[in-house]
């Protein structure tokens, strides 16, 4: 087990997305957009079509690349590779395409959910420009759809989560009312993981050079991506990582020399 990972924030924000072919009505800007349901689509199912280069606007450090809300189908495939180079010559690192991580669920199972496809480099790496390339030529809708782009650096403390750790999905945003005559009637909403990751033995630059910088510069409406263990490859990893916003985080505590500790509660971004 790895520990776990804290990446943000996101620098597709601040870059330009081009390539393929999207429709003039969904377009490539929408995967910037915090509306995850604001998709971008192609205009068909070729793999020509679905591909996206981004420019960062600036040499960036980066350890995460994300799809969020896709439609991908089992047998698609997904590519990373990072240049240093408007000309897409000079590779930094080239992930391979790979098969997305619910490639083994049946469809009852992915029925209603769009699980994220995540890519955790294997060491913080350095690029301006990003290659995005999608094979989905059988996707059954006849194009893709993409509801956000992450790329993001990352921070991973030197010792891993307290035991405990534990996570749920909050369904409170889902009303019940009961009428006269006794039957119940809900108005449901999407259940959203919340967890309490505890971190009891962070050194000195951690806790203030990673945790209250993490806490200053996200607040509570700063988007994080949270990774439970970057070397998963069980379906616990589809439940476990997820995009998410930090509560009210408590008080960064100093319980022994040298020792900081704190907690932090997670939200997943709806």
């Amino acid at each position: 087990m790895a520990n776990c990972l804290f990446a943000y924030p996101d620098r597709t924000l601040s870059g330009s997305l081009t390539g393929g072919s999207w429709s003039a009505t969904l377009p490539l800007v929408n995967l910037k957009d915090r509306l995850r349901t604001k998709v971008a689509r192609s205009s068909n199912a070729l793999a020509a079509s679905t591909k996206v280069d981004l420019d960062l606007g600036a040499q960036r450090n980066l350890r995460l690349l994300a799809l969020l809300y896709s439609n991908l189908s089992a047998a698609a495939t997904v590519q990373w590779q990072l240049y240093s180079d408007s000309g897409y010559t000079q590779l930094v690192h080239d992930t391979g395409a790979q098969p997305v991580p619910w490639a083994a669920l049946d469809a009852e199972t992915l029925a209603g959910w769009r699980p994220d496809c995540y890519r955790v480099l294997p060491a913080t790496l350095t690029a301006r420009y990003l290659r995005l390339s999608i094979v989905d030529t059988a996707n059954a809708a006849g194009y893709v759809e993409l509801g956000r782009a992450l790329a993001m650096p990352a921070w991973q403390p030197q010792v891993n989560l307290a035991w405990g750790n534990p996570i749920r999905y909050d369904h409170s945003a889902t009303t019940i009312e009961n009428a006269l005559g006794g039957p119940r009637y809900a108005a449901r909403r999407r259940g959203l993981r919340a967890q309490t990751a505890d971190l009891n033995h962070l050194g000195a630059d951690e806790a203030h050079q990673a945790i209250l910088e993490m806490q200053r510069t996200l607040g509570r409406d700063g988007e994080l991506y949270f990774v439970h263990d970057p070397d998963q490859t069980d379906f616990y990893r589809r439940q476990r990582s997820y995009l998410a916003t930090l509560e009210e985080p408590d008080p960064l505590e100093n319980p022994y020399i040298d020792s900081y500790a704190t907690s932090l509660r997670l939200v997943e971004v709806a």
